[in-house]
C-alpha cells in the first residue's frame, strides 16, 4: 500500500530520469559531427555555469520535483509478510539531512 502510493507520487520524476538517462545514452553514442559539437556546448556550460550544474545534480538525486512528507509516512502500519505487522519508524536525522540538502 505505502509502496503503491509512493510509486504513483513519483511516477513523472522517474519518466523524467529515465528520458534524461536515455538522453545522455543517445548523445554519447553519437558521432555526427553537430551532436558532438552540441554535446561539449553543454558540458562546457555545466562546468562553468552553477545554475545547469545543481539542477542537473537535483535531478539525478531525486531532490527535483514533489518530495514526500517522511513524517507522514513513519505512523502507518506495514505488514511485514508473515501475518504480523511492524510500524514504519521515522527518521529525523534523515529528514533533517534532507532539509539541509534543499536549503543549499
Amino acid at each position: 500500500m505505502v509502496l503503491k502510493r509512493y510509486d504513483r507520487w513519483r511516477r513523472y520524476e522517474n519518466w523524467v530520469i529515465l528520458a534524461f538517462t536515455d538522453l545522455l545514452n543517445r548523445s554519447f553514442s553519437n558521432q555526427w559531427l553537430p551532436m558532438v559539437k552540441l554535446r561539449r556546448l553543454v558540458l562546457r556550460l555545466i562546468i562553468y555555469w552553477s545554475f545547469p550544474r545543481r539542477l542537473l545534480l537535483r535531478l539525478m538525486t531525486g531532490l527535483w520535483g514533489r518530495q514526500p512528507q517522511l513524517n507522514a509516512l513513519s505512523a502507518e502500519k506495514v505488514p511485514n509478510g508473515n501475518d504480523s505487522v511492524k510500524h514504519i519508524a521515522s527518521d529525523h536525522s534523515s529528514s533533517a539531512a534532507l532539509q539541509k540538502i534543499k536549503m543549499n
